[in-house]
């Protein structure tokens, strides 16, 4: 009977870790796909205006809202800057206390996901590459915030 015990918790344990792990990874999918969808409609917009829009809009989608950030706690709220053609990338690339879910520049039309604090600088980064595609490597520009 203990040995039956013992075989079903290490079957429970097994099972609630890789359900977290999944569901991270369903998190970190689904803002992918919302960062991609929204820079799509940017760059449809400067295709057929011009130029880059003032701010995404969430009149691009169904619910008349950008899409959450499960990342950062769900919030859709975005930090707009003017911060020259050059500069892809926000300063800040995880979430704290008041920080915006997502980053736009709009000179350039970068739009991009924060995402939660990390163990790390590294962690944090690794993050960030994912859910915004990209490969940087600097990690000494990502803050772990407070």
């Amino acid at each position: 009977m203990i040995v039956v015990v013992v075989i079903l918790g290490i079957i429970s344990g097994i099972a609630v870790t890789r359900m977290g792990s999944a569901a991270a990874r369903s998190r970190t999918s689904a803002v992918t796909s919302n960062v991609r969808i929204v820079q799509t409609k940017i760059d449809e917009y400067f295709a057929t205006e011009g130029v880059f829009p003032e701010e995404p809009s969430g009149a691009w989608f169904v619910s008349g809202q950008l899409p959450p950030n499960p990342l950062a706690g769900g919030a859709n709220t975005v930090e707009i800057v003017t911060a020259g053609k050059t500069v892809t990338e926000p300063t800040e690339k995880t979430v704290t206390s008041g920080d915006k879910a997502y980053w736009y520049n709009r000179d350039n039309g970068m739009f991009r996901a924060r995402v939660s604090k990390a163990k790390d600088a590294t962690a944090a980064l690794t993050a960030y590459n994912a859910v915004n595609d990209l490969k940087l490597t600097e990690v000494t520009a990502v803050s772990l915030g407070p």
